[in-house]
């Protein structure tokens, strides 16, 4: 039984992770001008990977990315919003420098 919990936790670790290395892939992706207001959502995919928190917002679908090891209250976040032909409208970084070099 421990060691299940144990590669429970260790599981979750793995994931929790991945996510926080996925949140720094994609904020230098930002930095670098590798994502850019009307590319697609697959290309936003390509570059991004899955999202934490998909949800609409108005006409507008709405992309979520923030470090795995963080909770959602007090952390960095990566916004993304789409249109209805799924063309990247707009991006917002919070609590995290996306600024361009």
């Amino acid at each position: 039984m421990l060691a299940s919990v144990s590669s429970d936790a260790e599981d979750q670790d793995k994931i929790l992770n991945q996510e926080t290395r996925q949140f720094e892939k994609l904020r230098e992706s930002i930095v670098d001008g590798k994502i850019v207001s009307g590319q697609t959502m697959q290309k936003v995919l390509d570059i991004a990977g899955e999202p934490v928190l998909v949800m609409n917002d108005g006409d507008e679908l709405k992309w979520v990315y923030k470090p795995g090891n963080t909770g959602w209250f007090s952390t960095s976040k990566i916004y993304f919003w789409f249109d209805p032909e799924q063309g990247l409208v707009r991006w917002e970084c919070l609590k995290v420098d996306c600024a361009r070099k």
